[in-house]
């Protein structure tokens, strides 16, 4: 080897090592023009290209350094990994054999098939190899990892949990030796023991949201009548004030904790019993209530999606409104809370007669008490605040002015300071294009009334990456081919809402420049106050319609509409024009409603349209309440339109079964309009676990049409599969 390859090699090692694989390969290309067949620098080359998600170039680059030297038992065994990449199991397990019959000490191998044989569900083949494999100290922790597992699957948990143990002997702190621990002990029925080593997970990797959810699950199956780890109530607050789950992920893993605690659980269950059944002492169970902090946060958080606990929160606001009890201040964390909560879903938990008379009395005390200068009751003033946004009367400016106790600033925060400054947004906003007449200007106005979705946290992470190692990543894991990533990507954001899609692009592409637009000036001045909160800087909100985009005519690197296009009076002539806003070899990432997945949808506008229900609040309460009671009755197809997390706010249940206007598609469907459009299907993003995850594994290699017919295939035998709705990502020809 000459002294320039070897320097040239050297540094190329050097940037692989700090995970800088573009400027890695640039020098292992320089090293293969000197070189062409200089077997190093093409396994090196492979490895960068694997890392950057193009696993069929990095198998074609290191089957050529294995061609070349054929007794490197490492590249065999990085052919096999990046061969599993790309599905081709019988081919990697020779390579990892390869690997084990040139260096029969090389324990990586024995790994790596074990775990192939893992994947293929081979666990008594796979028990075998691992058990074969040298027992080094360097791959201590993952032999008994494997093995852990391994066991776990074939039913052994004493034999799982004794290699588990082991692996925890070497690394403590290993939150995956945890997790496996603790689902090993829930295979025991020993879930208390399990919460408390997935408690231990999350210690470790608090960011990982995967031993979050494993924890939530595992809290979820215990009963009221089993005892439940300490802390857990600790654990919950942590994770709400994370934000590391999307918030009404937790509504039933905080309702199952505040059953382990008796005296809430009792008050929960004199509750959620006919109204006929009288209650001793109201007072003291609310207050009762108001200590399960979890729960508090969790209200002022997000709209609880949950029918039994609304009926409650609706009888404990009524109780609030019109007993007689003297409202002192132990009852103001639940007030705060249910204020906040009712404001979250506007105002979607039904109104009756007797309530309304008493509001309106409860509006006059309160105005004659402003108007004399004094300072009202906390508690009182929360109360009101759960029927109606204080920012609705003349009088709520002069709150702001006033002393507090120290919880209830965010009831004053979010409910009159928060909506004033939105209104001081609104002129602020620019506009791009004019607005079609017909159903733009009617979507607008839908908008303009109920703007979608009102979100009040977000988990924001920044992520220093071009576009490129963001797609080509877990979860998403796209394959990109010779996409080149630009290196300040202008993206596009069509129909924006509120603002909570636009700030996704804008923090996980490294230099990313937003541009978002929506039709209604509501909704944007939403987007923007929320985002300049959140300290987000490279978004630029527009008034625009979609169909006017023309008028622009700049081009961006990224397109994104989700949610939108389904609800334009010609589909297809909106995704036009978003195409043309394309760069020639850009990127477009589309949602759409799927058909099979809104059937409980359908169910429930054609309700809508039978009873005659009109699009106000007062309209959209009483039908909610129809569809729940219909849904008691046994009303399967109701039932789960009930459980969708849309039907519990106002906005959201307008605009999923009152809109103007929805087309629903099929993958078939979709299939057509990509060959209309030019446009190339890459792959879904969603959540790709378990079963899921397995399906989309069996497609690789499959070309985007058949993996098109396949994916049909399986939601008409899984219906759900895309209840949310479609969202995938494709790419437009390079010209």
């Amino acid at each position: 080897m000459s002294n320039p390859v070897q320097g040239i090699l050297q540094t190329a090692d050097d940037f692989f090592a700090k995970g800088e694989f573009r400027e890695a390969s640039r020098k292992y290309l320089e090293v293969l023009r000197i070189q062409s067949d200089h077997p190093v620098a093409l396994h090196h080359l492979g490895l960068c290209c694997y890392r950057t998600g193009s696993h069929e170039q990095a198998r074609n680059l290191i089957f050529q350094s294995v061609s070349i030297q054929q007794n490197n038992a490492v590249a065999h065994d990085h052919l096999g990994v990046v061969l599993v990449a790309l599905n081709d199991f019988i081919h990697a397990e020779a390579s990892f054999k390869s690997a084990i019959a040139i260096q029969p000490s090389y324990v990586d191998a024995y790994h790596n098939l074990g775990a192939l044989l893992i994947k293929q569900k081979h666990y008594s083949r796979a028990l075998a190899i691992l058990e074969s494999s040298p027992s080094t100290p360097k791959g201590a922790l993952s032999r008994h990892k494997l093995l852990g597992q391994t066991h776990l699957l074939l039913g052994n948990t004493d034999q799982a949990l004794t290699h588990l143990e082991q692996a925890l002997m070497q690394r403590s702190s290993d939150p995956d030796v945890l997790s496996d621990i603790a689902t090993a002990l829930e295979k025991q029925s020993r879930h208390s023991e399990a919460l408390k080593f997935h408690s231990l997970a999350i210690g470790r990797r608090p960011g990982e949201n995967r031993h979050w959810q494993l924890f939530c699950d595992c809290l979820k199956i215990l009963t009221a009548s089993t005892p439940s780890s300490a802390g857990v109530e600790i654990r919950l607050q942590h994770l709400i004030r994370s934000e590391t789950l999307p918030m009404q992920d937790l509504v039933q893993t905080v309702i199952v904790a505040a059953e382990h605690d008796t005296q809430i659980a009792e008050v929960l269950s004199r509750w959620a019993k006919p109204d006929a059944v009288g209650i001793s002492d109201p007072w003291s169970d609310m207050i009762t209530l108001a200590k399960c902090t979890s729960l508090m946060m969790l209200m002022s958080a997000t709209p609880i999606d949950n029918i039994a606990l609304e009926r409650i929160l609706t009888r404990c606001r009524r109780e609030m409104l019109t007993s007689d009890t003297s409202r002192d201040n132990e009852i103001l964390p639940l007030a705060i809370s249910l204020a906040l909560q009712c404001f979250n879903n506007e105002y979607a938990y039904v109104v009756s007669e007797a309530e309304k008379q008493a509001i309106s009395q409860l509006e006059n005390k309160l105005a004659k008490i402003i108007a004399d200068g004094a300072t009202p009751n906390p508690v009182e003033l929360t109360i009101l605040a759960a029927y109606s946004p204080l920012s609705h009367y003349a009088w709520a400016n002069i709150l702001t002015a006033q002393n507090w106790p120290s919880s209830l600033p965010p009831v004053i925060e979010r409910q009159i300071k928060e909506p004033l400054e939105e209104n001081e947004i609104r002129p602020t906003i620019g506009q791009l294009t004019k607005i079609s007449d017909g159903v733009s200007s009617s979507v607008r106005d839908m908008y303009e009334q109920n703007p979608y979705p009102r979100w009040i946290n977000a988990a924001v992470r920044r992520y220093d990456l071009s576009i490129a190692d963001v797609l080509t990543s877990p979860p998403i894991l796209l394959e990109l081919g010779d996409y080149v990533a630009p290196d300040a990507p202008e993206i596009l954001v069509a129909g924006c809402g509120t603002g909570q899609h636009s700030i996704q692009p804008a923090t996980r592409y490294k230099a990313s420049k937003v541009t978002a637009v929506d039709l209604s000036l509501a909704s944007l001045a939403y987007a923007k106050r929320q985002s300049a909160k959140l300290n987000i800087d490279n978004i630029s909100f527009f008034q625009a319609d979609i169909l006017q985009l023309d008028e622009i005519e700049k081009q961006f690197d990224v397109v994104e509409c989700v949610g939108v296009v389904h609800h334009l009076e010609n589909p297809l002539l909106g995704w036009e024009t978003l195409v043309r806003r394309v760069k020639p070899g850009g990127l477009m990432k589309i949602g759409l409603y799927s058909e099979a997945a809104r059937q409980d949808v359908l169910a429930g506008r054609k309700i809508v349209a039978e009873q005659n229900f009109e699009p106000t609040a007062d309209g959209i309460r009483t039908c909610r309440q129809y569809i729940i009671n219909a849904a008691a009755k046994g009303d399967p197809v109701l039932a789960q339109l009930c459980r969708r997390s849309d039907f519990h706010s106002l906005s959201a249940c307008r605009d999923l079964i009152f809109h103007i206007q929805e087309h629903r598609f099929t993958l078939p469907e979709i299939k057509e309009y990509l060959k209309t459009l030019n446009l190339e299907f890459l792959d879904f993003e969603m959540n790709f676990a378990g079963q899921l995850g397995n399906f989309r594994k069996e497609l690789n290699g499959f070309s985007a049409e058949k993996r098109l017919d396949k994916w049909h295939a399986y939601e008409l035998d899984n219906p759900d599969t895309f209840r949310a709705m479609y969202q995938f990502w494709c790419r437009k020809p390079a010209q």
